[in-house]
C-alpha cells in the first residue's frame, strides 16, 4: 500500500499505526483523518489474512533519510512489536557533488561536458570540469595532443580530437579523488 502523504515522524510510527482511538464527540463539520483508521485496518487486515507484520517507510519533507520499521500486532492483546527500530540519531553529512575524475569518463560524457561547459578554452576545460588535473598537468596534457594548444576553443574541437582526450585520459595517471566527499555512516 502507498500513499500520498506528507509522512509520519519515526517515533509516532507505532502509535499512529497500531492504537486505535475512540472517542464520543462527534460535531456536525466535515472533518477528514481525525480517527485514521486506514492504515490500523491495513495493520490489522494484513496481520490476519497473512501472519504477516506489516513493513512501513515514511519520509517527511525536509528530512535527509527513510524511516523503516516493521510492525507486528497481537490482535488479541493489543500490543505492539516494533522490530528494526533505529540504530542512531545522527545522521550523516548530506553527499557533496563533485567534479568527474578524468580516468572515469568515456567520450559521451566528455561531449556532453564540452556541449555544458562555460569555459572558452582547452586548458580552462581540463582544469575546471575534471577532478585532480591541475594547471601544469592540464598543460602536459595538451602538449601531448595532437594540433592542442591551450587557447583552442574547446567548442571548436573536432571528433578526432575529442577522441584524443579520452585516449589521453585512458594512458595518464591521476591522483585518487578525494574521499572527503563522501558521507560515512558510522
Amino acid at each position: 500500500m502507498q500513499d500520498n502523504g506528507r509522512g509520519m515522524p519515526h517515533d509516532d510510527i507505532p502509535d499512529m499505526f497500531g492504537r486505535v482511538l475512540s472517542g464520543k464527540k462527534y460535531g456536525l463539520k466535515q472533518a477528514r483523518g481525525n480517527f485514521g483508521l486506514g492504515a490500523k485496518m491495513a495493520l490489522i487486515w494484513s496481520k490476519m489474512s497473512t501472519g504477516l507484520p506489516i513493513e512501513i517507510s515514511s519520509s517527511m519533507k525536509g528530512q535527509n533519510y527513510t524511516s523503516f520499521c516493521r510492525l507486528d500486532i497481537d490482535i488479541h492483546r493489543k500490543n505492539v512489536t516494533i522490530r528494526f527500530a533505529r540504530r542512531t540519531d545522527v545522521m550523516p553529512p548530506v553527499p557533496v557533488e563533485t567534479k568527474h575524475h578524468p580516468s572515469s569518463v568515456d567520450l559521451l560524457l566528455i561531449k556532453r561536458l564540452i556541449g555544458e561547459t562555460s569555459k572558452q578554452n582547452l586548458l580552462q576545460f581540463l582544469q575546471h570540469e575534471f577532478v585532480n588535473i591541475p594547471k601544469s598537468y592540464s598543460e602536459w596534457l595538451i602538449e601531448m595532443g595532437p594540433e592542442f594548444s591551450p587557447k583552442l576553443a574547446v567548442k571548436s574541437l573536432t571528433s578526432q580530437q575529442i577522441v584524443c582526450i579520452h585516449q589521453l585520459f585512458r594512458h595518464a595517471k591521476f591522483d585518487d579523488p578525494s574521499g572527503d566527499i563522501i558521507a560515512l555512516y558510522i
